[in-house]
């Protein structure tokens, strides 16, 4: 046998012994849980957007109705941020033991009964129509604050001047994480940092910082202007700072990844740049959404809303098979976007009745044909959640159109979808 396969088989033995051992404590469980009710949970650390959601999102939940429950609970993974780990165990018991018990405890019936999962959904939705009812419960302490207000200071920033943090993600942050892993087929969701130093330098000459956000990047932001940080590149990036920025930033401008779980779920406004799949937007909280351009490489038409839902891939190769190619948007429009997003934060909103036409029906086509996916994403509407205004008015013609049937676009399984739910309720 060759080494991995003994340290393979080594695990298992290890791990079966474990959970024999752990046989005693599920009855001690059970038993108890007679008196006073005992679930266990798992809770998904390894990475940063699920570990943030689905524990702020069962703590917002327990802000509108106490349990009736104690809760166990161990975490799953690697923990991808130490710093919220941290502050996790401020609200919940954690410990390995646990995942044992929760293993032993399914050799037996009615398992699922000692079980709760923080949230009802595998994806980050709010299924449950939580926010705007409660607010964020994991805060820092006033040892954290007083160390993340001394790095601003550190930086230069006086008193009331605010910050905004941008996430761009790249390719290095999974290959780095998981080496063992082909990481190509979430390239869809990269984008290039670069794109975005204009939207920055405007915005540090409306007088804000601007803190380039990150874990593991690769490309660097070229910019000199003094407001701008690359703190993603520079030695001051700790765990810590990742999470306390995103959580005090003015707004924040991500691409979709999951440190950006932090600010919404701290109720900060989101500027979502190069989002995709559109199915994900978070119409749920305050944000501001456009997506990359998906165009149909046989005529180079840009799909329109309902194609943008029923085409919502979560792989490139997905894309290139369905022969969608995917374009960034450019500097300038990614500029006009985070304009709008800090007049909208500012107070300044001057929208055209065409404008809020415009909005309402893009909102209503994406909320419509997210009912007919198998996996829903939303569920409620926030007001304060849009789209991007000029995104809309420059390529509505498109994004409004309906359906070609010379295009190779895949809707028969769409609208055969559409037909099974119809069927279903006319039953």
């Amino acid at each position: 046998m060759t080494k991995s396969k003994y340290t393979g088989y080594f695990r298992k033995v290890a791990r079966t012994f474990l959970v024999l051992c752990a046989v005693p404590l599920v009855f001690l469980l059970r038993l108890t849980s007679c008196f006073v009710p005992i679930k266990l949970a798992r809770i998904r650390s390894g990475q940063i957007g699920h570990f943030v959601f689905d524990t702020q999102y069962h703590l917002r939940r327990t802000q509108l109705t106490r349990p009736l429950y104690y809760l166990c609970t161990f975490f799953v993974g690697v923990e991808s941020n130490t710093q919220w780990a941290k502050m996790v165990r401020r609200h919940y018991t954690v410990h390995p033991i646990f995942h044992y018990v929760w293993l032993a405890n399914r050799l037996f019936r009615n398992a699922k009964s000692y079980e709760l999962q923080l949230t009802q959904n595998y994806a980050d939705v709010d299924s449950e129509e939580l926010f705007g009812r409660t607010s964020s419960q994991v805060l820092f302490n006033s040892e954290e604050q007083h160390k993340g207000f001394a790095y601003l200071e550190k930086l230069g920033l006086k008193n009331n001047e605010k910050f905004v943090c941008l996430l761009v993600r790249e390719s290095s942050y999974k290959q780095i994480l998981d080496k063992s892993r082909d990481w190509s087929y979430h390239s869809y969701r990269d984008s290039d940092v670069n794109l975005f130093v204009d939207a920055a330098e405007k915005l540090a000459k409306k007088g804000y910082w601007v803190i380039r956000m990150g874990k593991y990047v690769s490309d660097p932001l070229r910019s000199d202007h003094p407001r701008i940080v690359d703190y993603a590149m520079s030695k001051d990036r700790a765990d810590f700072l990742d999470i306390w920025l995103m959580a005090n930033c003015y707004f924040c401008i991500t691409t979709g990844t999951g440190l950006d779980a932090v600010a919404g779920m701290s109720d900060r406004p989101c500027l979502y740049v190069n989002l995709l799949p559109l199915n994900h937007i978070k119409l749920y909280s305050n944000s501001l959404t456009v997506p990359k351009k998906l165009r149909w490489k046989r005529s180079g038409r840009l799909l329109n809303l309902e194609e943008y839902i029923s085409h919502g891939y979560t792989s490139t190769q997905e894309y290139e098979r369905h022969e969608i190619e995917i374009e960034e948007l450019r500097s300038q429009e990614i500029t006009e976007v985070v304009i709008e997003m800090e007049n909208r934060v500012s107070g300044v909103v001057d929208k055209s009745d065409d404008d809020k036409q415009r909005q309402a029906t893009a909102l209503s086509i994406i909320l419509e044909s997210d009912k007919l996916n198998k996996t829903r994403h939303n569920f409620n509407h926030d007001p304060n959640a849009t789209l991007g205004s000029e995104f809309l008015k420059r390529y509505w013609a498109e994004l409004n159109s309906k359906r070609r049937k010379t295009e190779k676009t895949g809707a028969t399984d769409f609208i055969r979808q559409a037909s099974k739910i119809s069927k279903r309720k006319s039953q």
